[in-house]
């Protein structure tokens, strides 16, 4: 074993030992959800590009299925 490789191995070792058990918790799932926030209808006429009503309203209905898959 090198140098090198004995220094890697200490140095993992020791941040291991002193490392906090709690620190390695996932908290994704203490964290509060973030309320939905969709496109008004202003944002839904920019992204259709030619105002067309069948497209903002795929974009509402894509949105509201986001919602519920999201709640």
């Amino acid at each position: 074993m090198t140098d090198y490789e004995r220094g890697y191995h200490q140095g993992k070792a020791d941040a291991l030992a002193t490392q906090n058990p709690a620190s390695c918790i996932n908290r994704s799932d203490t964290n509060p959800r973030r309320p939905w926030v969709g496109l008004t209808k202003e944002e839904a006429k920019e992204i259709s590009m030619a105002n067309r009503p069948y497209v903002i309203d795929m974009i509402a209905a894509l949105e509201a299925r986001l919602k519920e898959k999201n709640t």
